[in-house]
């Protein structure tokens, strides 16, 4: 986590975007300015060890989570297309909630990031509940990020289009952490298979993690320029 941490906020000179959504589209060193401004709300604002991030794949979500642990924070996400009842229920858990609009300016935290354990809890996942009650389970730094595989890929153009809630989030952040461009899909864009193509054809995506049976909906348009699923 702290080697993690450390390559995304010592940003470098490329001014290429490397983190994107529909909304907007930010290069390194923006990464790193907009999560010190949020670093200074999780520090002065919001108290607790589990925060609550509340919204869905964007820019926004992705700086809220570096801030929340660059800060030491463990990390609980809420999908805000979740009904009313499973956000309320996961909310429950965290000690504090915040909403993913990051802020444009303000005051800045830039000291150093918290010195993580691989033991420390990093963040909380929940099941879908599709059997019963949702059930959670705490993932720690170590186990969240072992993953690192991302880095010996030669590919650049990483799509996030899942649910916040599900851990691949956190493949992501690896990926950007490597110098990939993550490009978010936001649910009404991904439910809409033309849209989705349209996305990677339009970032020139390579890498995208998601379900076999999803993978096999855009193998079917044998798109020239979808080089991995």
């Amino acid at each position: 986590m702290n080697g993690l941490l450390n390559r995304i906020l010592a940003f470098d000179s490329n001014s290429q975007p490397s983190l994107v959504d529909t909304k907007r589209s930010l290069n390194p060193l923006e990464i790193s300015r907009a999560i010190a401004r949020c670093r200074h709300v999780i520090h002065h604002d919001l108290s607790g060890q589990r925060l609550a991030i509340i919204g869905t794949s964007s820019v926004d979500f992705f700086v809220w989570l570096l801030a929340a642990w660059a800060e030491g924070r463990s990390v609980i996400p809420v999908d805000e297309s979740l009904p009313a009842e499973r956000c309320d229920l996961l909310l429950r858990y965290a000690d504090a909630g915040m909403v993913t609009d990051i802020p444009m300016e303000g005051e800045t935290r830039n000291a150093p990031s918290h010195d993580w354990d691989n033991a420390d809890e990093a963040m909380v996942l929940f099941t879908s509940g599709s059997t019963g009650q949702p059930q959670g389970w705490s993932t720690s730094a170590g186990a969240l990020l072992a993953d690192d595989t991302v880095q010996q890929v030669p590919f650049m153009n990483v799509l996030h289009w899942s649910s916040i809630s599900h851990s691949q989030s956190s493949y992501h952040v690896v990926a950007l952490s490597h110098g990939k461009r993550v490009i978010c899909v936001a649910n009404d864009e991904w439910m809409d298979n033309q849209k989705m193509l349209a996305i990677i054809q339009q970032w020139n995506a390579e890498l995208v993690f998601c379900t076999p049976s999803y993978a096999s909906i855009i193998a079917k348009n044998d798109q020239p320029w979808l080089k991995q699923l």
